[in-house]
């Protein structure tokens, strides 16, 4: 696995490539748009915001690529064949590069196929493109710290891009003020190792609160991390700000290094946290965050001193039980991930990778029979009973060939 000095390499590195490629592409955007773009991508370099400057450079990308696709339209406006072989072929290109679930995949099936449409919706998506050029997004820049006082409330799923939901701003309440900021000073009793990586990886946090949500960060927001602390308690918050933090770390490591070596696609691994079949590269971002969380509760259960914390037994027989859910779980995944070496599925630095985990894992694994003996509640014993089984079905169920 990396080192925190490692990772501060990696960091330092990406914002750099980011501050390269964006002064680069400044060439791209249209004259009368500029001026204005500039200004805000400074505005980004001197607050070192790798978000921003990753939201700049892929809005340039997309406006682009959008532009280029309304140039090829208007080559061919009076062949209503080749107009008609243009939607299918752009259909197919928006679906591999934005994801059938992008609002601008979504506008572009719905759409009229007649030319005049079709070219001013073509002409509506690089403008909004290059919109992120010139206009601030408050989420991602960090000139503005973390806001704590105010939450978003959704009426919906927001962590789904390109989907919209209503929001609401809504004071957070005083409780809630005083559990984040203990979830910070709990995370570094508990671990400190881990509190390095979160303040080293995590650059900025919005709470928000959805039904049934907990946590979310998006791959291209580098190090911005969306956590409900409304519905959560101080385990849980804890907990959710390693995984997201786990999440920031795994994507800097994949903008810089090919893990994976060859395109597999096919959802042939079972998840135990989605309890479903899940593709190889939504396994491995599964066992690295929650291998992450089993970490975190195996320094919890270690910890000697517990009463100078606000908490009782009742959080630490939950700490027990979360970290032998967990060690379980990822020790599952661990094989399908092992399986997935032997097919030659990973790189070298993907392999390394994924033994670092193992790893960790065994270590955990070490500990886990002192654990059990400590967890008091038959419920939680017979839970984990109960998942061991699974977990077995589920190895001769979905067996690899």
């Amino acid at each position: 696995m990396f080192s925190l000095k490692e990772l501060q390499k990696l960091k330092l590195e990406l914002l750099n490539s980011l501050m390269a490629e964006a002064k680069k592409s400044l060439a791209n955007i249209p004259k009368a748009e500029r001026k204005k773009s500039e200004a805000l991508l400074k505005q980004y370099i001197e607050t070192k915001s790798i978000a921003g400057l990753e939201l700049w450079v892929n809005g340039v990308s997309e406006y682009v690529y959008f532009s280029e696709a309304s140039k090829d339209l208007e080559e061919i406006k009076k062949d209503s064949t080749l107009i008609k072989e243009f939607q299918i072929a752009f259909t197919e290109s928006l679906k591999t590069d934005f994801g059938v679930e992008d609002f601008r995949f979504i506008d572009w099936e719905r759409a009229n196929p007649k030319y005049s449409t079709l070219h001013s919706l073509l002409e509506k998506f690089s403008k909004d493109a290059l919109k992120a050029c010139y206009t601030l997004d408050k989420n991602v820049f960090l000139g503005i710290e973390s806001d704590f006082s105010y939450f978003e409330k959704a009426d919906g799923d927001p962590s789904a891009k390109g989907v919209k939901v209503k929001t609401v701003r809504t004071k957070t309440p005083n409780e809630k003020l005083v559990q984040i900021k203990k979830a910070h000073e709990y995370l570094e009793a508990f671990w400190e190792e881990g509190f390095a990586l979160y303040r080293l990886l995590t650059d900025k946090i919005h709470i928000v609160q959805s039904s049934g949500l907990v946590s979310y960060s998006h791959f291209h927001e580098q190090g911005i991390s969306y956590i409900n602390f409304i519905d959560r308690d101080i385990v849980e918050s804890v907990d959710d700000l390693i995984h997201e933090n786990s999440h920031h770390h795994l994507n800097l490591i994949l903008k810089k290094y090919k893990i994976i070596k060859k395109e597999f696609k096919e959802d042939i691994f079972y998840s135990p946290w989605r309890k479903s079949l899940r593709p190889l590269y939504a396994i491995l971002h599964a066992t690295f965050t929650f291998s992450y969380g089993a970490l975190l509760f195996y320094n919890i259960a270690r910890l000697e001193q517990w009463t100078f914390l606000d908490m009782d037994d009742t959080y630490k027989q939950r700490a027990y039980f979360r970290f032998a859910e967990e060690t379980y779980m990822v020790q599952y995944s661990l094989v399908d991930l092992q399986w997935a070496i032997d097919k030659g599925l990973f790189t070298a630095k993907g392999i390394s990778l994924v033994q670092s985990l193992s790893k960790y894992n065994e270590e955990c694994l070490s500990y886990l029979p002192e654990v059990r003996k400590k967890i008091i509640s038959k419920t939680m014993k017979k839970n984990l009973d109960t998942l061991q089984k699974t977990l077995q079905e589920k190895r001769i169920q979905y067996k690899l060939a």
